[in-house]
């Protein structure tokens, strides 16, 4: 059975609260690894079709999918999870609707469904996906 623990390094939670903080309303991409094995957050138009986006995505083998807003979000679509379920196994939703606390949640994203996953915060590089 797998752990429900997702263990994401502070460098990389600290990059995805500053994507948030860089737009008011909607922001949502994915975290790639890129070529010197670090972890980054890449931007997509909030109005983008998630299905086409998800489908370029595969190429680059995202660790997760992301989005936040200062406005609580509504949970994914059945259709917008199992883009993202064939693309990447993991969702995170940051909330900035809170004061002064960074509100991350994640979800393991399989067989059309999100199952929730309670998230640390770490000193490690590399996020531990168990």
């Amino acid at each position: 059975m797998a752990d429900d623990t997702l263990r994401l390094p502070r460098t990389l939670v600290n990059q995805l609260l500053r994507q948030a903080q860089r737009t008011a309303g909607l922001a949502q991409g994915f975290v790639i690894r890129d070529r010197q094995d670090r972890y980054r957050c890449v931007p997509i138009p909030t109005d983008a079709d998630l299905n086409k986006v998800a489908l370029r995505a595969r190429t680059q083998a995202p660790l997760a999918f992301y989005r936040s807003s200062n406005m609580p979000l509504p949970p994914l679509a059945a259709a917008q999870t199992a883009a993202l379920a064939d693309c990447t196994g993991l969702f995170l939703d940051i909330a900035l609707d809170t004061k002064g606390v960074l509100q991350l949640r994640g979800w393991r994203l399989a067989d059309g469904h999100a199952t929730p996953l309670e998230v640390a915060i770490t000193e490690s590089a590399q996020p531990d996906l168990a």
